[in-house]
């Protein structure tokens, strides 16, 4: 399906489901003290989401990113804070979670649906967080391998069943046949998917080490991420920028960006919303600075800009119930 919105950055179509399964007795689970897989996690935490990313091959990254264990604790008084708003600093990070919503439908295709969402599950692996980067789908949380692989061969109603899967490091990779195929790999501490093979195996050297990831291989991209300690939602690319056909004054500030993050931490009663963002030059950078400083942080009074020379970070601060301070 393709990812379209209001706002957004460009992202290639996310995976449709289907593939193969795995006969390996420990499910090819990395921290997996379960002869048969079914042990979540085995005590290993979810890798931070800045080591699966990637530029494609035209150099760019696109990444929506979102703990949903983080925005559940939070609760819903912070929903109030965005509808209706027209602040990009609530804006922006909002459409990460959006966007890895939409994507993580590719569970439903796969028979697990019930690891996200509402739905009742009898899977013991849960879901924290899900992280879609290009076309590629990843969800982070405490993965039970092998019953991962039992509920892949048993097909659904939308692919066939998988078969056999071929390990790589911690993972194990599942891939169909055919005119359309997609490729899952399974480890631990994440579900990864995309539309081919390629993708998934991008992602993976760069889980493993064996791929230069953005931030090594970006210094722009790097600083932005950097800027933003410990985030709850993140919504960044390099190379390509949010587009808000709607709202020039909003996320079209960030339009001439090389680089550029928006991102909300959650805690008991606050909400930080920080963006950073790096320009071609010193003159793009004086070029957006009048609509950053109207529109960014435009529904709180407690609002930091720092402008460097070619770079910008803002930080805002929202209570709910504050209705703009």
């Amino acid at each position: 399906m393709e990812l379209m919105s209001e706002t957004t950055v460009r992202t290639e179509a996310v995976p449709d489901g289907g593939g193969d399964g795995n006969d390996s007795p420990d499910g090819g689970g990395d921290g997996n003290d379960s002869p048969d897989g079914n042990n979540p996690g085995g005590g290993v935490e979810p890798r931070p989401y800045p080591e699966y990313l990637t530029a494609d091959d035209a150099g760019e990254v696109s990444v929506a990113y979102a703990d949903f264990e983080a925005i559940q604790t939070a609760g819903g008084e912070f929903d109030n804070l965005i509808e209706g708003s027209e602040d990009p600093m609530l804006l922006l990070p909002a459409e990460a979670t959006r966007l890895a919503v939409t994507g993580s439908t590719v569970l439903d295709t796969l028979g697990l649906g019930p690891l996200v969402g509402d739905q009742e599950s009898d899977l013991e692996s849960e879901v924290d967080a899900l992280l879609l980067v290009g076309g590629t789908f990843v969800a982070l949380g405490t993965v039970a391998p092998g019953e991962i692989s039992e509920r892949l061969q048993q097909g659904t109603d939308q692919r066939a069943p998988f078969g056999p899967g071929e390990e790589t490091g911690p993972y194990t990779v599942y891939e169909t046949t055919g005119d359309r195929t997609t490729t899952v790999a399974v480890s631990s501490t994440d579900i990864v998917v995309a539309n081919d093979r390629s993708s998934v195996e991008r992602t993976l050297g760069a889980v493993q080490g064996e791929r230069e990831r953005a931030t090594e291989a970006i210094e722009a991209f790097n600083w932005v991420l950097g800027e933003i300690d410990d985030p709850d939602v993140v919504f960044a690319g390099h190379g390509t920028s949010p587009e808000s056909p709607e709202d020039d004054s909003s996320a079209n500030a960030l339009s001439d960006a090389t680089s550029f993050v928006a991102a909300h931490t959650f805690s008991d009663d606050r909400l930080s919303a920080e963006v950073a963002a790096v320009y071609p030059s010193t003159e793009a950078l004086e070029g957006a600075t009048e609509r950053l400083e109207t529109a960014f942080g435009s529904d709180t009074q407690d609002t930091l800009f720092d402008f460097g020379t070619d770079r910008v970070s803002v930080t805002g601060i929202y209570r709910p119930g504050a209705g703009g301070e």
